[in-house]
């Protein structure tokens, strides 16, 4: 069904005050340096930018999503059932992967991301379409938005509140627009985009810095000017004649006038603005590849970079559009599950071979899993009598001094698999000796609680 003849959801609960949260809400109006701006000149024009945002995008896409419940049981996934098919398909169009890329992109451009609900006849959502922000317009009241007026191909419409999710970036000096990070940046991406436009321009002005050739006579004609700056560039101009030597005539002298790259310090700015975009959208600059962080690249800076931007930065964004899709979309659903998120094969990217082979045999050799749940851990099969826990001779686990099923297995240094035996690491007089302490002290109460009986009685 289309965006048209469709009621907006009244709100009934009974509320005996209140008080407006928009000032005017007929001046609420979109920022002056609004997506268009920032979709061209700053997605598309500068490459820290489209880095950033592709790495935010391609991470939150990559997560496992699933809709599921989670019980005593554990965590049950549901499948085939229309939440969960939705999920998979939120339009006939775009598959999730590619549907949640363009979302986080839509996000980070414009500092919203506007979902439409196209429904059936029963009122029963059969498709999620991202509206493009430029495009959307919203009509707000004194409590936020009343409805969503979205204009395309010269003509508009309006949608109702209850149609459209509306998911923001925090924003404190507006009450409906959520704050795009590029309006945060945007002296920055201007200045790197100039700096680059600038080298661009030198090389197109033939390499060399703008300046006069002087001449100590009087030139006769114009053609004359014309011809002798002419063969200058020619022999002196462009990529291939940069560091020539020029020879010049008793009678003429070059005096430059602007001054070249390498005295403008241009690494340094590049540098500084690098890091400043970087930091906004809170990805490390040697995950993209940006000069200030390949100029301390190691394989331990990337490690360490990389855990970073997944706890700092990547599962944070993935949070919010995980509380995003469950607050619009469970109440379409009702005792359908919800929305979840499954990080655990985006983490197991983030452990190298050897520091997983490390922790596996130190939990193992700790005693805290088992010899199949450490071969689990690196990847290899699980064995026969391989369920079974390393106790150091140190420790004494207190199910040793109960009566009840057998201690674990004792593996002590030097012991094959095949030379495992079952015995208890705590020796039979300390069982005795427990037993006994505790039968005193039961006799001990008993004999307690009848003194105290007999001065309470006299």
């Amino acid at each position: 069904m289309g965006i048209f003849g469709f009621s907006r959801k009244q709100y009934d609960g009974d509320i005996a005050a209140t008080v407006p949260l928009i000032s005017d809400p007929s001046r609420v109006v979109y920022p002056s340096d609004n997506y268009a701006n920032f979709s061209s000149q700053g997605y598309g024009r500068s490459e820290i930018v489209h880095a950033c945002i592709r790495e935010l995008a391609i991470g939150t896409a990559t997560a496992r999503w699933f809709v599921g419940t989670a019980d005593e049981g554990g965590i049950s996934e549901i499948e085939n059932s229309p939440f969960s098919l939705l999920l998979k398909y939120p339009n006939p169009e775009h598959d999730w992967y590619t549907w949640l890329e363009r979302a986080v992109t839509y996000l980070q451009v414009a500092g919203n991301v506007y979902v439409y609900k196209e429904r059936v006849r029963t009122n029963r959502i059969s498709a999620l379409w991202l509206l493009r922000p430029d495009r959307v317009s919203i009509v707000s009241q004194d409590r936020g938005a009343s409805s969503y007026s979205y204009e395309i191909n010269g003509k508009e419409y309006e949608i109702p509140a209850s149609d459209i999710a509306h998911l923001s970036l925090p924003n404190p000096s507006g009450d409906v627009y959520g704050l795009s990070p590029l309006h945060v940046l945007a002296k920055t991406v201007n200045l790197d985009t100039l700096m680059t436009d600038f080298a661009k321009t030198y090389f197109n002005n033939a390499g060399v810095p703008s300046g006069l050739l002087k001449i100590k006579r009087r030139l006769t004609s114009q053609e004359e000017a014309s011809r002798i700056r002419s063969r200058w560039r020619s022999t002196f101009g462009g990529p291939s004649n940069m560091h020539q030597v020029a020879v010049l005539d008793d009678d003429a002298e070059y005096q430059a006038m602007a001054s070249a790259p390498k005295d403008m310090a241009l690494t340094e700015l590049h540098n500084l603005t690098e890091s400043r975009i970087c930091s906004v959208f809170g990805v490390p600059p040697i995950l993209i590849s940006a000069n200030v962080g390949l100029q301390r690249s190691t394989f331990s800076n990337y490690r360490e970079a990389r855990f970073s931007f997944h706890s700092e930065t990547l599962e944070p964004l993935i949070n919010r559009f995980l509380r995003f899709f469950n607050y619009c979309l469970v109440p379409e659903f009702p005792n359908s599950g919800e929305v979840m998120v499954d990080l655990s094969e985006m983490r197991s990217f983030l452990d190298d071979k050897d520091s997983v082979t490390t922790r596996a045999t130190n939990l193992f050799t700790a005693g805290i899993i088992t010899l199949n749940e450490a071969r689990s851990l690196v990847g290899q099969d699980a064995i026969d009598d391989g369920d079974v826990r390393r106790v150091p001779v140190n420790i004494i686990e207190d199910n040793a001094l109960e009566d009840g099923p057998a201690a674990p297995l004792a593996i002590e240094e030097g012991m094959g698999i095949d030379q495992i035996k079952r015995e208890s690491p705590v020796a039979p007089g300390a069982v005795r000796l427990r037993r006994s302490l505790l039968e005193d002290r039961d006799a001990l109460v008993e004999d307690l609680d009848k003194g105290c009986s007999h001065i309470c009685a006299g």
